[in-house]
C-alpha cells in the first residue's frame, strides 16, 4: 500500500440521504487547479505527472504543456495587470 500525503490526495464522497458513500481519490493540479480522480492506491506521479520546477502534481495536460505555469503565478500576474490598468483609469 502506498502511501498518501495529506497534500497530495484528496478524498471525496458523493452520495445522497440512504446512498451509499462513493469514496474517490485524487489530487488538485498545481498548475491547473483542476481535481484529477485517481484509481485508489496508485502513485498520482506516475499515473499523471510530476513539475520539478514547482514541485508539485500535475494533471495530464499541463504535464504535455512541458512548462510550469502554477496557478499561483497566473493569479499573481492577472492581479498585476488589473492593478495597471486600474492605474492608467482603464478597468475591465
Amino acid at each position: 500500500m502506498i502511501g498518501r500525503s495529506k497534500q497530495l490526495f484528496i478524498e471525496t464522497r458523493r452520495g445522497g440521504p440512504g446512498d451509499r458513500d462513493q469514496h474517490t481519490d485524487g489530487f488538485i493540479c498545481g498548475h491547473c487547479r483542476k481535481m484529477v480522480t485517481v484509481k485508489p492506491f496508485t502513485d498520482p506521479v506516475q499515473a499523471n505527472g510530476f513539475c520539478s520546477t514547482c514541485m508539485s502534481v500535475v494533471c495530464r495536460e499541463c504535464s504535455a504543456k512541458q512548462t510550469c505555469t502554477p496557478w499561483e503565478r497566473e493569479m499573481e500576474q492577472y492581479e498585476a495587470r488589473q492593478a495597471a490598468l486600474r492605474s492608467y483609469g482603464l478597468e475591465n
